[in-house]
């Protein structure tokens, strides 16, 4: 997909300096393999309490028909030198309307001094929490950390059963062996083969299995917080 085939999620916090600059830059070192550009956000309002995202608005990704479910990979950053604890970066998937307040799944790292990769079900406009398992729609946690500065590679599989249940796999590539363009995806074990059922037993609600739409995001309470994305893909199931 080409950088104009992502738009602007409805509901988004404003951008243009209220209360976020957005846009690609060459601000940020890309991480190995990248081009020489990212995509980049600046918390730029001491009154931020938001999100910024971008979906794919390309046929049959808005959204993606039936209950296939499918694969969404990129790379996130948070930048150092931001107030650790304010800000957080994520992919999404499965986006159940066309807003930032309506639920979806999302993994990302978490605002915290060290992040972990969190896997959630709840709305984007809430961001990644720093929430204990199944507190505020947290699914999982790697046990891992992962510094501000340092780019972590990362892919989240859909995967809809017939029965309605979906099962949720996370991934990360080393980016210090395997730069972006040449992955080699090792399961993250806390945060692979979740099964988020049919009647929401595990998680309380019942497992997203309609199509939905995807994309990434950034989600800021601090004014001069930054992070970016590089390298974004998706690839959507399709029936036998």
């Amino acid at each position: 997909m080409s950088e104009l085939n992502w738009q602007v999620l409805p509901g988004s916090s404003g951008e243009g300096g209220a209360p976020f600059y957005t846009g690609t830059s060459a601000v940020f070192t890309p991480p190995p393999g990248g081009g020489d550009r990212t995509y980049t956000w600046r918390a730029a309002d001491a009154n931020v309490n938001g999100v910024h995202a971008r979906y794919a608005d390309v046929a049959n990704y808005n959204p993606i028909p039936g209950n296939f479910g499918g694969s969404i990979r990129g790379a996130l950053y948070r930048a150092d030198g931001s107030s650790a604890t304010d800000h957080s970066v994520f992919l999404f998937f499965q986006q159940q309307a066309d807003n930032a307040t309506a639920t979806g799944y999302m993994v990302g790292l978490s605002p915290e001094t060290s992040s972990h990769l969190v896997l959630v079900k709840g709305p984007l406009s809430a961001g990644i929490p720093t929430s204990a398992v199944k507190t505020d729609g947290v699914i999982a946690r790697s046990t891992s950390t992962f510094a501000q500065g340092a780019w972590v590679h990362v892919r989240l599989d859909v995967v809809v059963n017939p029965n309605g249940d979906v099962v949720l796999n996370t991934w990360t590539n080393n980016l210090d062996v395997n730069d972006v363009l040449t992955p080699v995806w090792t399961a993250v074990p806390e945060m692979s083969g979740i099964i988020d059922d049919a009647i929401g037993w595990n998680t309380g609600t019942p497992g997203l299995n309609v199509g939905g739409r995807l994309g990434f995001g950034y989600h800021a309470t601090a004014s001069g917080t930054a992070g970016a994305v590089d390298h974004i893909g998706a690839i959507r199931n399709v029936p036998a």
